[in-house]
């Protein structure tokens, strides 16, 4: 399994806040540098099925990364 950096700093963020719900609106602006309240839900929607993807052949499909609809996500080793 190989990370793209943006995909290394997204599981990284959210392994440093493990059991706290993120919205999409922090991600945007901790991960990817956006402005508050800018950029695109969808490019967190994308990246994060790409990084579930790929960490679930080291979790043996186990979900990490749960989805709060309309809330956000949580990193639960």
């Amino acid at each position: 399994m190989t990370l793209m950096p943006i995909e290394f700093r997204l599981l990284e963020y959210l392994m440093e806040r493990s059991g706290t719900v993120v919205t999409a609106d922090d991600l945007l602006e901790k991960v990817w540098g956006f402005f508050p309240h800018t950029g695109s839900g969808d490019i967190v929607r994308s990246h994060m099925r790409n990084l579930r993807r790929k960490i679930s052949s080291v979790t043996q499909g186990r979900e990490v990364i749960r989805t709060f609809p309309r809330r956000g996500y949580r990193f639960a080793a």
